[in-house]
């Protein structure tokens, strides 16, 4: 045997180590990548279904709102007429409670849906308005309100508005990017 010809018998036998060494890193590396990639398409996926209930919630709160202010509006204006039947007639007029009674029923609806709205600016929005749309009712009941308040509840229902709109904006902004 020439000095040398054993490493040359060595050598396969190297390569082939060598070679399941290479393939076992690789399929590590290879796992790491996927474990990751699993992670941040979770990650996606979660953000993808809170936006969704987000954007639904969102747009039920408004129809909701929007109700409740046209709710509000007429009972305030029943309110107002029972109060002046009240004040020219002898005879007592009857309560306007269908009016009262549905501008209740989409208040409950409302506040029923406050705590579902992911966004504390808007769900503080929310809230007041119908807190002060509440107590502007009450008010109007016991003949204490004026046509101020009606207005100052009216203008929180279009800053209300213009939140709930700049937050749907916010998560399709954020989406296009």
């Amino acid at each position: 045997m020439k000095t040398g010809e054993g490493w040359l018998a060595v050598w396969p036998v190297a390569a082939f180590f060598l070679g399941g060494l290479a393939t076992q890193f690789a399929a590590l590396l290879n796992r790491r990548w996927q474990q990751r990639d699993k992670v941040a398409q979770d990650a996606d996926e979660i953000r993808k279904r809170r936006e969704e209930f987000e954007l639904s919630h969102l747009v039920d709160v408004n129809e909701l709102l929007s109700s409740l202010e046209n709710l509000f509006i007429e009972a305030c204006r029943e309110l107002k007429a029972y109060q002046r039947l009240q004040t020219q007639s002898d005879v007592e007029p009857d309560f306007p409670d269908a009016p009262v009674d549905a501008y209740k029923g989409a208040a409950a609806a409302v506040r029923q849906q406050v705590g579902f709205i992911l966004s504390d600016e808007v769900r503080r929005y929310v809230y007041v308005t119908w807190e002060s749309a509440k107590e502007t009712i009450d008010l109007y009941t016991t003949g204490e309100a004026d046509e101020d308040e009606v207005w100052a509840v009216a203008a929180g229902f279009d800053e209300t508005y213009v939140a709930l709109s700049g937050r749907v904006r916010e998560i399709y902004a954020g989406r296009a990017v």
